[in-house]
């Protein structure tokens, strides 16, 4: 969570600074902390990443046990970086 705050603020700082390029590099790795891709296939190092072999992943899972506070502030802090990211594409 350290991490994900700690991106969030640097992009934030990006982003007053009009950075933003920096800002949404920032924004995107704290959403990636919480939400992924993961390749179904073993071997894919070899083979090579196929869209149809990747799978979803979100932390936190279904069958956390993390407290509501904490999930609170997951979907918060992601909920801050998409509403920010749209602010550059605006």
């Amino acid at each position: 969570m350290e991490f994900a705050r700690e991106c969030k603020k640097v992009g934030n700082d990006f982003y007053k600074e009009s950075n933003y390029d920096g800002a949404i590099n920032q924004y995107e790795r704290c959403l990636s902390l919480f939400d992924w891709l993961d390749p179904t296939d073993p071997d894919w190092k070899n083979k090579g990443i196929q869209d149809k072999l990747l799978e979803q992943k979100h932390y936190p899972p279904d069958d956390h046990n993390l407290s509501l506070d904490d999930v609170e502030e997951i979907e918060e802090l992601k909920l801050t970086c998409l509403l920010n990211l749209s602010m550059r594409y605006w």
